[in-house]
């Protein structure tokens, strides 16, 4: 199994004036991250990678997540809004930190 490179996260560049198209691709980006990330988090759950290797992985995905949340709220901030995908992706974000959580609950020895 090919480990996905978890430090890149999807970024969008913080500027005065938001050009709507680095909006959108962003946006695709994000959605295509998470995809290939959930499919990831799966993958650990079913693997035999040391427990250190899988809990700094989760950890990495996790501060990820966040990044990609408030980049999605600075969007919002700059009046560029595209509410019916941003609900999908903040749904879906909400869905894969808590299976991170799970995750690494039982990694930790701790009942979910």
């Amino acid at each position: 199994m090919r480990i996905i490179n978890i430090n890149y996260c999807p970024k969008i560049k913080h500027q005065q004036k938001l050009n709507p198209r680095q909006a959108e691709k962003f946006l695709q980006e994000v959605k295509s991250w998470l995809q290939t990330a959930k499919r990831k988090i799966y993958e650990l759950q079913s693997t035999r990678f040391s427990k250190e290797l899988v809990l700094s992985l989760l950890e990495v995905m996790s501060e990820n997540l966040l990044s990609i949340y408030e980049n999605l709220k600075w969007l919002e901030k700059q009046n560029y809004s595209k509410p019916n995908l941003e609900k999908e992706i903040i749904k879906e974000l909400q869905e894969m930190q808590r299976e991170i959580e799970k995750l690494n609950q039982k990694l930790k020895g701790e009942t979910p």
